[in-house]
């Protein structure tokens, strides 16, 4: 009788280790193989929750030819992992990740949460987003934590020295669209005006932060704007046209000051240099040729909002004309108000993308008293680099 008391004592604590250790294990499921580098990312943030590898979810999903992604087969797969949770990339880019939570037992799904990124890795903020999640979920605090506060400690110390160091943010984008510039202007009593229409448009930029620390990050950023392969017809006095290739662009170099945190909210002032301009291929009797250039402030507020992002950059200006405005009656300077308003959209680890809205609008003292107006619009749309 004795005998068998123990041996059950025994079974029981055995039991109850093997429950013990079930609920500390966590597998990060692998759905789609581009997503491999988000994947690896989660699963150093999981440290603390003993990870246990995958261990062929994907092939083996295939080799029965089913869809890894599926409902199905997570119900059907994520069971016999014997964890007590897996965690599943959804979508992600180099800012956040949407992860899914799957019940170990049953592979039912216990809801998605977006867990902010820090270069494409899983920084302070994501880990507590991490442990937070499955704390939520499993009822427990993550084992590592209970097992070495030092240890856990030492780690947060760190991770928070690694994030305070210095480390270069960069952003790199190319895009096409289309774009409208007009110029009018009053002469001798009456106005006179320059409309290119609309034009095909290509774009270029580049910015390069340094940051310091999680939630400041600083540096000079460049951005060009220019028409493509466009004419207008202009009228000359005895009532003949003339077709005129003409080319409208724009450049902008501002010193940006980026706060806040990319997975939530952040604002960006930046102090710069603006230059439009409008230059016909031969300069007849109508179509000036003409730069107005001066000092340019932007408040940049950035909105994240689940996977994506909304960017509102309202800009005011003080812009300041050459030679040929002059010559018209155009001189001296006058103010700019502007903007522009962007929807980004991740599409994989490093690469991003964005449509865009972009209107201006300068005012320009004339000799005759009235204003002369300056307007310019591009639409593209962007593919951004970030590494």
């Amino acid at each position: 009788m004795t005998q068998r008391l123990i041996l059950l004592a025994c079974l029981s604590i055995a039991t109850l280790t093997q429950v013990s250790i079930a609920r500390a294990q966590v597998v990060v499921v692998r759905v789609d193989p581009a997503a491999e580098q988000i994947s690896e990312a989660l699963e150093a943030g999981l440290t603390q929750w003993n990870v246990v590898p995958d261990p062929g979810y994907y092939a083996e999903a295939r080799r029965l030819g089913m869809d890894p992604a599926s409902e199905y087969t997570l119900e059907q797969l994520v069971p016999p992992l014997r964890t007590m949770i897996a965690v599943v990339p959804r979508a992600g880019g180099q800012d956040s990740v949407v992860v899914e939570f799957r019940d170990g037992g049953t592979g039912a799904s216990l809801g998605e949460a977006t867990i902010p990124l820090q270069d494409g890795e899983v920084g302070d903020e994501g880990r507590k987003a991490l442990d937070g999640e499955l704390s939520g979920r499993l009822g427990m605090p993550p084992p590592a934590a209970d097992e070495g506060g030092s240890s856990t400690s030492e780690a947060g110390a760190s991770e928070k020295e690694s994030n305070d160091e210095v480390r270069p943010l960069v952003r790199v984008y190319g895009g096409a669209g289309f774009g409208m510039r007009s110029f009018d202007w009053p002469s001798s009593g009456e106005r006179r005006a320059v409309e290119t229409g609309v034009f095909p448009a290509l774009e270029l930029g580049i910015e390069f932060l340094v940051a310091l620390g999680d939630s400041v990050a600083l540096g000079p950023s460049f951005a060009y704007q220019t028409s493509i392969a466009h004419e207008i017809d202009e009228r000359h006095i005895a009532g003949e046209t003339d077709r005129l290739r003409i080319r409208a662009h724009r450049l902008d170099v501002t010193f940006v000051v980026q706060v806040g945190s990319a997975s939530s909210f952040q604002v960006s002032p930046a102090i710069g240099v603006a230059m439009h301009n409008l230059r016909p291929e031969v300069h007849h009797l109508l179509t000036p040729s003409y730069s107005l250039v001066g000092p340019v402030v932007r408040l940049t507020f950035r909105i994240r909002i689940g996977p994506i992002a909304l960017r509102i950059a309202p800009e005011g200006a003080w812009l300041l004309t050459d030679d040929p405005l002059e010559e018209i009656g155009v001189k001296g300077g006058g103010p700019s108000v502007g903007g522009e308003v962007a929807l980004e959209l991740p599409l994989a680890q490093k690469l991003g993308l964005e449509l865009t809205a972009r209107d201006v609008r300068a005012w320009l003292p004339s000799r005759d008293g009235a204003k002369a107006t300056d307007t310019g619009f591009f639409a593209t749309t962007r593919l951004v680099w970030q590494p």
